[in-house]
């Protein structure tokens, strides 16, 4: 027994620091929106069009030709008529991905407008609200995300400490997350 804890914390410090390699940095996430800005507002236009105003949608990219889909309402407002539902790596044409697109009126076409988007932008997912998060490539336990505001920040938000660094412009900021 006490060896079996030994070798799976051997296991998981090893996984763990090889997830830990960190190929993409801020410098990247900031260069790849600059490059790629008319690919990522044609993104969000196409995706704020197509979402309701009245739920948050996470759309991202799953394994293979799979997709993650989390719908809730938003402003984390909960009613127990209307619950939160999802899933990750969700199979195109299943009868899940069928119930879960039905009920935001999304059709595979929709499903499919989106991760040609999202690939052509060098994102893997997108939430709507306020502000947008659109996440940049993630690697190893690192993700940047863009937080795209819908109008200018303050100057003074803009200056503090750690802000500063990821931003674009007045109204995007890349922000780093990282965890398992």
């Amino acid at each position: 027994m006490k060896y079996s804890v030994l070798i799976l914390s051997i296991f998981f410090v090893i996984t763990l620091l090889g997830g830990c390699a960190d190929s993409n940095t801020l410098n990247d996430a900031i260069t790849n929106y600059k490059e790629r800005d008319k690919e990522i507002n044609d993104l969000i236009n196409y995706y704020l069009s197509k979402t309701p105003v009245d739920q948050s949608i996470m759309f991202g990219l799953g394994k293979g030709e799979s997709f993650n889909l989390g719908i809730a309402l938003s402003g984390g407002r909960i009613d127990a008529q209307r619950p939160a539902k999802g899933g990750i790596n969700i199979a195109k044409k299943s009868t899940i991905a069928d119930s879960l697109l039905r009920s935001i009126n999304w059709t595979n076409e929709i499903v499919d407008s989106i991760t040609f988007k999202l690939k052509a932008s060098k994102c893997v997912s997108i939430t709507n609200g306020e502000p947008i998060r659109l996440a940049y490539n993630r690697n190893g336990l690192t993700q940047y995300t863009y937080l795209i505001y819908s109008t200018p920040l303050p100057d003074s938000t803009l200056s503090r400490k750690g802000v500063k660094e990821g931003v674009i412009n007045n109204r995007v900021i890349v922000s780093r997350f990282s965890g398992l």
